[in-house]
């Protein structure tokens, strides 16, 4: 018997992803037209809208074209296709979200700096460094422990442990992602389900198929025969479960600001509207707010699925008996429960290290401004400091504190020299690796795009816009509006993704706010929580459709057509594996220490002490630049040592009067000259790895020569042809005085005079017949 060898896979596709193309002999009938176009339209409908959404809203822009508010119906266009985008998902909910980044700067709405700079704003910072701890909580199987030692604690009757794990369910879900939640809770309730059953105390599914026993070592294929009637259903115990589970990690996350990505867009987008009140929300605030109606919430959801599924106040019910048959069990149950715990043997380093980071975090955001106290952020600066240093200090420490105590063992006089030599040195709490497999990076973008939304809308007018639009409502009760917002949010957010749903909704109730002159907490807090919302719909939140994959509720559909609509060039998974996404931090890094240098005048310092190299000739100040920048990038990531050079190279070419792409652009290419270890470049350990070559095989000198020349001698030579001199002839004289502003000159010149130099802005004139003319003046030095 021969076995067909499975498709290869091609450019990271399988077969699955790609478009399905049928052919069908001559004999049968063909299609007819309107067969055709139906089908056509059910499979690709997607991407028909993607095209014609553009095209149908271009109206918009264009018929307002000479109105006085024409950016504003600019900023309308992108933000009716990002939402038609958004809501049907027709692109992965990322790539929507690029789409600021594109038609901002080219339609006229914002700037590419402004709009860039909302996708890695300080609330971003502040929820990428929350899930980033999440995930080192979560790898050190911490949460597992407490989760398997509360159930001991509370106990195995049906309800009692159904309580359990619903509360502790909700509290992990407050720090780490609710899918994180949901996943980590699944195995246990799988595990106490299956006990159940085994005990005969009650099925996990009704109906479920008893597949054949395996004859001479082969599995027997079940009858695929009316596989409808026999499909197995999940009982309502086990329905009730999970979805317990779920709805209390949706519920959790509503209790603080790292909890959910919706509380996150909230804050941002709020500090975005309101800067003057930006320190009315923190982590504080929201927590103290938003963990009352949690529990409440928790603990209402939890009783209607007991009166749904349990039976509870109904005793005669089928559900009731079942649950009371159950409980009779709970000897047994509790037992799997404690073996479980005893395998994970005693608490380790790893785990206690975790918690204590877990719990410092948790301190420096409440008290980082208590608001009844003084916080440690007030102590310790003047400077504005905001809960997203907390997120990245805790996850610095988390690289930093070792996973195990391993290296004490050098501190014992009876530890042997060969243990001690085959040691290897521990990981961290946490390591990239883990960091880039269980962090949806796609979210930097998402809420990105919501932030670069409302700024656009702020500085185009269309926020006031919308705002004067709803004078309507003036007059109605603040409960009655507060209702209404409240009631199509979550009907909306049962159909798409909560985020999108928040970018969308929460600019619209901050101008609301400001044409009502209602607090725009009263609106947005309520609204935000409401998208998380989800209970209806799989598609609604993670959790949702983790629970309903795993316990298998059929979800009744129709299949639209044999064939698949093909893919795009390429999916967000392969994006998602293939980015290398540490360099968005790497190279902000580098763009930080360049803004903390110029701020703190640690620039002009550096370009001080290099007063010395005046007098040199500046090829012989660039071949000194060229060859130390080619060393040091032999030993390290040639990204940081342009971001640490770089720097200084500027304020040098400052000190020394020099064009500074003289200096710069011949630095930046010898950062990417690393030929002789391993680790100066990627290419170098690909291929020292796959052909083994040794270290002392790479270090040959040519092409060190080469490209040292090459970079050295290319700017004094073809460079000056392409980097023209009068392209910087601002700079050769200037130096780092702040302009004077609103300076009044008395003199013989003219306006039409002072306009020709860039030294004198001059806006308004003061009194034309003395000559003063009030103007702005950037000082030059001789």
């Amino acid at each position: 018997m021969s076995t067909s060898n499975p498709a290869p896979i091609e450019n990271g596709v399988g077969d699955d992803a790609r478009g399905t193309t049928y052919f069908f002999s001559r004999g049968r009938s063909s299609a007819s037209l309107w067969q055709r176009i139906s089908l056509f339209v059910s499979i690709y409908w997607k991407s028909l809208i993607v095209v014609l959404t553009p095209l149908i809203l271009l109206p918009i822009p264009i018929l307002n074209a000479g109105s006085e508010n024409a950016r504003a119906y600019k900023c309308m266009y992108v933000v009716l296709i990002m939402a038609m985008y958004w809501v049907l998902e027709l692109l992965p909910l990322p790539v929507t979200s690029m789409l600021p980044i594109v038609l901002f700067p080219t339609l006229g709405i914002l700037d590419s700096d402004k709009t860039c700079a909302a996708y890695m704003k300080e609330t971003n910072m502040m929820f990428m460094g929350g899930l980033m701890i999440a995930a080192g909580v979560q790898h050190s199987k911490l949460p597992k422990r407490v989760a398997l030692w509360t159930v001991q604690v509370v106990g195995c009757s049906h309800r009692r442990l159904n309580f359990g794990l619903t509360f502790v369910t909700m509290f992990i879900s407050m720090w780490v992602s609710n899918a994180a939640a949901t996943t980590m809770m699944v195995p246990i309730v799988e595990a106490i389900l299956e006990v159940l059953e085994q005990q005969g105390l009650g099925d996990v599914y009704v109906n479920k198929k008893k597949n054949a026993l395996p004859e001479n070592g082969k599995d027997v294929k079940p009858d695929n025969r009316n596989t409808d009637e026999e499909a197995a259903m999940p009982s309502d115990i086990t329905i009730c479960y999970y979805l317990s589970i779920a709805y209390a990690s949706t519920l959790g996350g509503c209790g603080t600001l790292v909890g959910t990505a919706t509380n996150s867009a909230f804050k941002g987008i709020f500090d975005s509207e309101f800067p003057e009140i930006s320190g009315s929300v923190n982590f504080f605030w929201f927590m103290a707010y938003s963990t009352p109606p949690m529990l409440l919430m928790q603990l209402l959801v939890w009783l209607s699925l007991q009166v749904t599924f349990m039976g509870l106040f109904r005793p005669k019910s089928e559900a009731a008996k079942n649950v009371n048959k159950a409980s009779s069990g709970s000897f047994t149950t509790m037992k799997v429960i404690k073996e479980q715990y005893r395998n994970l043997g005693p608490i380790t380093f790893h785990e206690k290290a975790s918690g204590f980071l877990f719990i410092l975090a948790v301190f420096l955001y409440i008290f980082r401004k208590p608001g009844f106290m003084p916080g440690w952020a007030d102590v310790i600066t003047t400077m504005k400091v905001k809960d997203g240093v907390t997120s990245m200090f805790i996850v610095v420490l988390m690289f930093i504190l070792p996973m195990s105590m391993d290296f004490i063992k050098f501190f014992s006089a009876s530890a042997s020299y060969e243990e001690l030599a085959a040691s290897k040195p521990s990981s961290g709490v946490v390591t990239w690796g883990i960091l880039k497999e269980k962090i949806p990076w796609g979210l930097l973008f998402l809420l990105g795009g919501g932030f670069a939304l409302a700024e656009g809308s702020k500085a185009t007018g269309l926020s006031s816009m919308i705002g004067s639009s709803l004078n309507g409502l003036h007059g109605l009760h603040p409960a009655l509006v507060l209702l209404v917002v409240v009631l199509v949010t979550q009907f909306i957010t049962e159909f798409t993704s909560n985020v999108a749903i928040a970018n969308l909704i929460l600019p619209v109730l901050a101008n609301m706010a400001r044409t009502l002159d209602m607090d725009p907490r009263y609106l947005m807090v309520p609204a935000t929580l409401a998208c998380s919302m989800a209970f209806h719909m799989p598609v609604g939140t993670p959790p949702n459709a983790i629970v309903a994959g795993v316990v298998g509720v059929p979800i009744t559909h129709e299949e639209l057509a044999a064939s698949k609509p093909s893919s795009g060039v390429v999916t967000w998974g392969i994006l998602k594996e293939k980015i290398p996404w540490g360099l968005l931090f790497l190279l902000g890094g580098g763009f930080a220490l360049a803004e903390g240098s110029k701020a703190t005048g640690l620039s002009s310092m550096i370009g001080s002490s290099l007063n010395g190299l005046h007098g040199l000739h500046p090829a012989l100040v660039l071949l000194v630049v060229v060859l130390v920048t080619q060393f040091i990038t032999e030993f390290t990531s040639n990204v940081a040592i342009a971001n640490l050079i770089l720097p200084v190279l500027a304020n040098m070419a400052r000190t020394l009067d020099m064009d500074p792409r003289y200096l710069m652009v011949p630095a930046t290419l010898a950062c990417s000259m690393a030929f002789h270890m391993p680790v100066g470049t990627p290419p170098n350990a690909i291929v020292a790895g796959v052909a083994h070559i040794p270290t002392s095989k790479m270090v040959h000198i040519g092409p060190k020569i080469i490209t040292t020349l090459i970079v050295w001698g290319a700017y004094p030579t073809w460079g000056s042809l392409i980097f023209k001199a009068e392209d910087i002839i601002g700079l050769q004289t200037s130096t780092d005085t702040a302009p004077i502003t609103n300076l009044t000159l008395s003199c013989n010149a003219t306006t039409a005079s002072l306009s020709m130099t860039p030294y004198f802005n001059c806006s308004s004139t003061v009194n034309v017949i003395k000559g003063a003319f009030n103007c702005s003046y950037s000082p030059f030095k001789s």
